[in-house]
């Protein structure tokens, strides 16, 4: 986790491990996080199968909890993972996987126009029968 508090360098640094797109969100976030998954269990060393689907409860619980509190959380996939491992010494075995921008919303109107027009427009949701199935893959769920 990276503080903007902690100083613009460490934040710039921070920065530079978003994709180009990605750095607009965080660009005056006072909190940035690089999420990351655990490989191996740490007790038996087998394979964490769940590990990505954790860290989706993780951060989505987060999210959650900061919008009761009135904070904002953005996640994003577009990071330079090898970058974050290189300069925040991510050992072998942990793979960063996503960022959180964390702070409280600004005005659409300081944001590209075409982020703008994107956030301002409807979000278009599959069909549940696109999505739930029964049976075999792609036959829709009957209730």
């Amino acid at each position: 986790m990276v503080r903007k508090a902690d100083g613009k360098k460490d934040h710039d640094t921070a920065l530079s491990c978003l994709l180009e797109a990605n750095q607009v969100w965080a660009a005056n976030a006072p909190v940035l996080v690089f999420a990351c998954t655990v490989e191996a269990l740490s007790k038996s060393g087998e394979p964490n199968k769940a590990a990505e689907h954790d860290l989706g409860i993780a951060a989505a619980n987060l999210t959650f909890e900061a919008q009761m509190r009135g904070i904002s959380v953005h996640q994003m996939i577009g990071i330079l993972p090898e970058k974050v491992r290189d300069i925040y010494q991510v050992p072998d075995g942990v793979q960063p996987l996503t960022a959180l921008v964390i702070g409280y919303a600004e005005k659409l109107a300081g944001f590209p126009a075409h982020l703008q027009e994107r956030d301002a427009s409807p979000r278009q949701r599959r069909e549940l029968e696109e999505t739930l199935f029964s049976g075999t893959w792609g036959e829709p769920a009957s209730f």
